[in-house]
């Protein structure tokens, strides 16, 4: 069984660059030579056509290798900002033999906007962003209006974006700049929420948060 230990990292400490290999997309946010995305029917990603699923905050991968072990015909990309995590995914695709599962190493707004096509996406995921729950840190959040528009800018006519969260808050600010873009519309009615979704499919946070009792909402919209 292979292990987050085996990941064999390519670059030495203190240079990293834009790079694809061994199913995981390095992309640091300086890179020293020039990369040109060639596509995802590219051999080094997918190889092939086929829709796509996208899920920024992935964390260890749970939710999203489960997804892409349950669809093959499907091809699905997972962003991760820390090292560590993008490890545990890539023994995930190693250890169930995930050829339609990709790691993204990089920061979830400047990779969309450096490298992903317009309309290229069927899906888009977010579960369980960082709240930065505190007042002075709301700045950092990953869902602001720049970000919704990259979302929008990503998705086909049609597509979906969903959103979980345990964070009431959080989710009170997403459905408001979601409702108030001229780009997405909501798929269920006010409160625009579900607190069930039966087939989800459960990740790490989710079982911590459903274990301490917290209510779980999930925020589905359709791009316009």
């Amino acid at each position: 069984m292979v292990r987050p230990k085996h990941f064999p990292n390519p670059f030495p400490r203190e240079h990293q660059d834009v790079l694809i290999q061994d199913r995981i997309w390095f992309a640091p946010e300086v890179r020293e030579t020039p990369f040109r995305f060639m596509g995802f029917e590219d051999p080094s990603l997918f190889g092939k056509k086929g829709p796509i699923a996208l899920e920024y905050c992935s964390g260890n991968g749970i939710w999203i290798a489960a997804k892409a072990e349950a669809s093959p015909d499907r091809h699905f990309l997972a962003v991760e900002m820390k090292w560590k995590r993008i490890k545990r995914i890539w023994s995930k695709i190693q250890n169930h033999s995930l050829s339609n599962l990709i790691g993204v190493c990089g920061e979830a707004f400047s990779w969309t906007k450096r490298f992903i096509p317009d309309a290229s996406i069927d899906q888009v995921y977010i579960n369980f962003p960082d709240p930065w729950p505190k007042k002075k840190h709301t700045k950092y959040r990953l869902i602001n209006s720049a970000f919704l528009l990259e979302v929008a800018r990503i998705l086909q006519p049609g597509g979906e974006f969903t959103v979980v969260t345990d964070h009431i808050a959080y989710s009170e600010s997403i459905i408001k700049l979601l409702l108030s873009s001229p780009h997405f519309t909501p798929l269920c009615p006010d409160p625009y929420f579900l607190t069930e979704w039966e087939g989800y499919g459960s990740s790490y946070f989710e079982e911590i948060w459903r274990n301490k009792g917290l209510d779980i909402r999930y925020i589905p919209f359709r791009r316009k």
